[in-house]
């Protein structure tokens, strides 16, 4: 995924479409939203179960996102949700810039709370909401993400000065594709907790990052049966740690840059 425009400054191309709103195409299926990045091909879109959503494409990159009921997490929540990759680009490492390409990721998206954010957290957020159109942007984001062969990892900022204050992600899956939908629960309350330090703020948004520009790769992706739901007593649920502070990001000047950082 190339990063042009704003994203290179400092602003993640997938990321930068979920506070861009401006690029937003068409609600297909119906409750989400399809935003191409950069010019880059956009996947097909159909609807996937009740409530979920199939992404199809090659050499393609896509966001849909879909608004949560805002909802503050009790102790004890997790978020369930199957998802499936019947066609996905090869291992490569997420974390790295122009380096990653991966079939699939959930990202968890929350309401900004500035008793709840570090100086630094603050500062980036600004930022971001006066680069981007949106409103009311998420402050917080968890990234779940399924890449075959990927090094499973604890939760880690993305390697962008602004949103690597407000983005935590980790590889929750690396099994082979084709293998059918899987089910997966994960402890959203603790994660959070785990990713920024700090109790949960709101719940405001899903979205699916399917992403195969870079590989060229064919993508046939889905997710559905997203939900809330209270963690099972006794639950074990491996634990990751937390990420390492990240630098208070530099702004850019005026003009200038800000520095770098399925078949059912």
């Amino acid at each position: 995924m190339r990063l042009t425009g704003v994203a290179r400054a400092g602003l993640g191309a997938g990321v930068a479409a979920l506070l861009a709103a401006s690029s937003v195409t068409a609600e297909i299926p119906p409750g989400w939203r399809l935003y191409p990045l950069d010019g880059r091909p956009i996947m097909q879109a159909s609807p996937s179960g009740e409530d979920g959503v199939r992404l199809e494409g090659e050499a393609a990159v896509t966001l849909a996102v879909k608004a949560f009921p805002a909802a503050w997490l009790s102790p004890g929540t997790c978020l369930s949700w199957r998802w499936r990759v019947d066609a996905g680009p090869p291992a490569l490492q997420p974390n790295q810039r122009g380096d990653d390409d991966r079939a699939i990721a959930l990202w968890v998206g929350f309401r900004a709370e500035a008793e709840a954010m570090t100086l630094a957290q603050r500062y980036a957020f600004g930022m971001i909401r006066f680069l981007s159109p949106v409103v009311d942007p998420p402050g917080f984001i968890l990234a779940y993400s399924w890449s075959a062969g990927a090094p499973a990892a604890g939760w880690e900022g993305l390697p962008q000065p602004f949103l690597g204050q407000i983005v935590r992600q980790r590889v929750l899956r690396t099994d082979a594709y084709g293998g059918g939908w899987v089910e997966e629960t994960v402890p959203l309350t603790e994660d959070f907790r785990r990713a920024f330090r700090v109790p949960a703020t709101p719940l405001m948004q899903i979205a699916v990052f399917a992403d195969g520009d870079n590989t060229a790769s064919r993508t046939d992706v889905a997710v559905e049966a997203v939900r809330l739901v209270r963690c099972a007593p006794g639950e074990h649920l491996p634990a990751s740690q937390p990420a390492p502070a990240l630098p208070v990001p530099q702004a850019a000047g005026r003009g200038g840059r800000a520095p770098a950082g399925r078949a059912r």
